[in-house]
Parts: structure tokens; sequence; C-alpha cells
């Protein structure tokens, strides 16, 4: 069991994850909208509307930004984003990124500026800065 788990890569798994899910949540809210015979700007003024969202957008970048980061700006990222998958109560992100954080990075390649890995942590701030906001709103 414990071989598997070593050979087991969850990065393409995460990727993936991070590529479809948001995909899903963006029907679901279309289906919603037509459902309720609303338009889509009212919808987004409803907190939990306007959250899974803002997460839904979210995901799209923390994919592209998971492929293109490496070594430790890779795995700072990742504590990031595992903080902002717990805050945003997403247990399946938050476990795949978990152990992507155990399995860490292969590839010993250049890493990217500093300006690129800032601004992918920045988008991950405003995503916890929102989502506590939005929770604090609803409680």
């Amino acid at each position: 069991m414990i071989q598997t788990i070593k050979r087991y890569n969850p990065f393409p798994i995460l990727q993936g994850y991070w590529l479809i899910s948001p995909i899903l949540i963006l029907i679901y809210v279309y289906l919603t909208t037509l459902n309720l015979h609303i338009s889509f700007t009212e919808l987004l003024n409803q907190a939990p509307f306007a959250f899974i969202f803002l997460n839904a957008c979210i995901a799209f970048t923390q994919s592209y930004w998971l492929k293109m980061l490496k070594g430790k700006q890779q795995k700072h990222y990742l504590f990031m984003a595992l903080a902002q998958q717990l805050i945003s109560f997403n247990i399946l992100g938050a476990a795949l990124v978990f152990l992507s954080l155990r399995r860490g990075s292969d590839e010993a390649s250049a890493e990217q500026p500093k300006a690129f890995f800032l601004l992918g942590c920045g988008v991950l701030c405003l995503s916890i800065l929102v989502s506590g906001l939005l929770l604090a709103q609803m409680v």
C-alpha cells in the first residue's frame, strides 16, 4: 500500500479537479438562473452564489499556477491554496492539495520570476479575504 502511495502523483488529479469542478459549478449556477427565472447578476447578489462563483473562477487560475510554478514556489503556493480550500470548506480540494504537498514537486526546473509567484499568492489572498467576509456575512 505504501509503495502505491509513493508512485501515485496527485498533481494531475488536482489540476484536473481545479479545471472540471468550476465548469460543473458554472453549469449549476446557469441552471439555477434558468430555474428561478432571474438574471445572473441578481443571483450573484445572494452571498452563497457569489461565494461559489468566486471559488469557481479562482480554481481556474489555481490550475494554471500549479502547472507553472515549480520547486519552493510551488510548495509555498500549495500551502496558501490549502488554507484557501479549508476556508472555503472545500474538503476534497484541501485533501488533494495536502496530498500534493506531501508528494512534492520532482521537477528541478528554473523557478518563475518572483512577481509571477506574488501575483498567484495575491489572488489566493483575495479569495481568502472574500471568503471570510462572505462567511461572516452569512453568520
